[in-house]
């Protein structure tokens, strides 16, 4: 029967979520590479890329999981008419740049922003300056009342003990200095899940053939 000649899929190993959307990326990080550096991926390696990711984000995800359930957190409450900003990036390796998002919810209001930057060395960097562009678009827009959310643990700790590495200090200084300007503010990790608006925008930011203004969408909240 002419069924019986297709190749099946190896094992994935993935038990729960779908491989689509991360076989559609890896797609798409292959045509760039085809694009900007003239490599071509075959079909195989972009598939086990696919499948890796997808592992390691489920992997990342039960860890996640657990560490909640060990160590619950504190839910952060915030004064009455605190504006929220939520902000994520993404990060090329090969192109040495990265895609900015974030989102703020105020006034009734959603508004988005992205950027694509460039000479950014590495993905916790570009959280940390996805992070500076959601301060700095609420000092500018003269907020008083401000709650940072991302969903970079590891950035949000440091924000909130002052103590980060070399390569992150200049970034998380000066974030913390513009907060200076606000009446209330704090730093809040959040999980993935929640930040898909803003990933959205990060990664669209990113895979931009032109770079990216700063750019906003305003849409009514009901």
């Amino acid at each position: 029967m002419e069924w019986s000649r297709n190749q099946c899929l190896p094992p994935t190993g993935i038990l729960t979520g779908s491989l689509f959307p991360w076989i559609m990326w890896n797609l798409w990080k292959a045509r760039n590479r085809f694009v900007f550096e003239g490599f071509s991926a075959t079909p195989e390696d972009t598939l086990s890329s696919a499948i890796v990711l997808a592992r390691e984000w489920n992997e990342g995800h039960k860890l996640e999981n657990n560490l909640k359930r060990k160590h619950p957190q504190a839910e952060v409450v915030s004064p009455v008419n605190t504006a929220i900003v939520r902000s994520d990036a993404a990060w090329a390796e090969q192109r040495n740049c990265a895609g900015l998002g974030w989102v703020l919810f105020a006034e009734d209001q959603i508004i988005q922003f992205s950027e694509q930057k460039a000479f950014v060395n590495s993905p916790l960097i570009a959280e940390g300056l996805a992070v500076r562009k959601a301060v700095l678009t609420c000092q500018r827009r003269e907020l008083k009342k401000v709650r940072i959310e991302s969903d970079s643990q590891t950035l949000v700790k440091a924000l909130n003990s002052g103590a980060s590495g070399a390569g992150l200090y200049g970034i998380v200084s000066d974030i913390l200095k513009m907060a200076e300007a606000f009446e209330y503010v704090c730093f809040v990790w959040i999980p993935r899940e929640r930040n898909v608006m803003a990933d959205c925008l990060a990664k669209t930011a990113l895979n931009v053939v032109v770079p990216l203004v700063v750019g906003e969408a305003f849409i009514a909240s009901n």
